[in-house]
Parts: C-alpha cells; sequence; structure tokens
C-alpha cells in the first residue's frame, strides 16, 4: 500500500512539472502556426503566381517582391533547382 501511495505522489509532483511545459509548446505551436499561415503565405503568393503565369511549366520567370527584380529559384527536388 506504501508503493501505491508514493507513486501517487509522485504522479502528482510529474504531472505539475508537465503542465506548464505542456501550455508553453501548446503556445509555441500556435504562435509557429500562425506565423506559417499568415507570412510565410503572403511571401510564397507572389512566387507561386509569378511561377504559375509562366509561358512554359518549366520555366520560372522574374517574379517583383518589391520595388526591385529579384531573381526566383525554386526546388524542383532536393538536389536541383530552377533559377532565372
Amino acid at each position: 500500500m506504501q508503493i501505491l501511495e508514493t507513486s501517487t505522489h509522485q504522479l502528482g509532483k510529474l504531472k505539475e512539472q508537465i503542465e506548464p511545459l505542456s501550455l508553453f509548446f501548446d503556445s509555441l505551436l500556435a504562435q509557429i502556426d500562425t506565423t506559417v499561415k499568415t507570412d510565410l503565405e503572403n511571401f510564397l503568393r507572389p512566387i507561386i503566381n509569378g511561377i504559375h503565369e509562366g509561358n512554359t511549366p518549366g520555366e520560372v520567370e522574374t517574379v517583383r517582391l518589391g520595388r526591385t527584380a529579384k531573381p526566383v529559384c525554386v526546388a524542383v527536388n532536393f538536389e536541383q533547382f530552377l533559377c532565372n
């Protein structure tokens, strides 16, 4: 019976230590999710539109991300990139 009481007490202590960590990582995940959905999508949208508007499916044209045109590279696979 003593083993059960000790184990229950130790599990209670462990729960008290884990709950703040769980809340921290949940909030961190929510922040990352929000950043990816807003900032990253807003950044990638003009690039994707520029790729879709190319003359041929494999062609990548310069996409204007600001006042000056910047070269764009797209990963075809892990070893090959298409750049204009």
